[in-house]
C-alpha cells in the first residue's frame, strides 16, 4: 500500500499519525538525552581542568580514593564490555560506540593504578609529596571522559542508542493499541446503530 492509498483510508491516516508522532517523540528523547550528556561534559571539564592547574589538590584522600575508584571502575567498563559481546540482549539496548569509546581509559587507569600501588605512590607517609604523576592522570582521564560525552552527544543525535527508540516505540504502541481500540468500538456502535425508517410518500 502507498502513501497515496494510505492517506485514503482511516488505518492509513493512523499510520502516517503515529510515524509523525514517532519523529517528534525520538527528537524530544534525543535532546533531552544531549542535553543529560552536556551536563556531564560540563562538569567533567571544569574538573579535568582545575586538576590539571592544581587549583584541585591530590593530596591526601583524594589520590586514595582516585586509585581505588578508578582501578574498580576501569576494570568493571572492560567487564561490561566483554558482557555486551556475549550477550545478544545487551548488544541490541547498548551502543558499542559508547562501550569502546571508553575502554582507552579504562586501560591507561587501571595500568596507571597497578604501576602506583606496586611503587607505594598511593599510601605514602604524611609531609611526603604526593607524585605529579597523579595529577596528570587525574587531570587528563578526566578530561578523556568529558570529550568521550561531548562525541556520544554529537553520535547519538544522528544514530539514537537503541534502548531511547525501544522506549519510544513501546510508548506509541501503546498509544496505537489504545487508538485502535477506540476506532473498533465507535466501528461497532456504528454498525449496532438501527436504520431509522424511510418515510411514505
Amino acid at each position: 500500500m502507498d502513501k497515496v492509498q494510505l492517506a485514503n483510508c482511516p488505518l492509513g491516516i493512523m499510520i502516517i499519525t503515529m510515524n509523525t508522532e514517532k519523529e517528534k517523540l525520538l527528537k524530544k528523547v534525543k535532546l533531552v538525552y544531549s542535553l543529560e550528556l552536556a551536563i556531564f561534559f560540563a562538569i567533567f571539564a571544569v574538573l579535568g581542568t582545575l586538576f590539571l592547574t592544581q587549583v584541585i589538590s591530590v593530596a591526601d584522600w583524594k589520590r586514595i580514593a582516585f586509585s581505588y575508584v578508578t582501578l574498580i571502575g576501569g576494570t568493571w567498563l572492560i567487564i561490561d564490555f566483554i558482557w555486551m559481546l556475549a550477550s545478544k540482549k545487551r548488544r541490541a539496548k547498548n551502543s558499542f560506540f559508547d562501550k569502546i569509546i571508553v575502554l582507552p581509559a579504562a586501560i591507561t587507569v587501571i595500568c596507571f593504578d597497578i604501576y602506583a600501588f606496586a611503587n607505594g605512590l598511593v599510601h605514602i607517609p604524611e609531609g611526603v609529596e604526593t607524585s605529579p604523576l597523579f595529577r596528570y592522570f587525574i587531570g587528563i582521564d578526566i578530561l578523556y571522559l568529558a570529550f568521550c560525552y561531548l562525541a556520544q552527544i554529537i553520535y547519538h543525535w544522528f544514530r539514537p542508542l537503541p534502548s531511547l527508540i525501544i522506549a519510544v516505540e513501546d510508548a506509541l504502541k501503546e498509544e496505537e493499541e489504545e487508538a485502535k481500540k477506540e476506532m473498533a468500538l465507535e466501528q461497532e456502535k456504528v454498525e449496532e446503530k438501527p436504520e431509522e425508517p424511510k418515510e411514505k410518500e
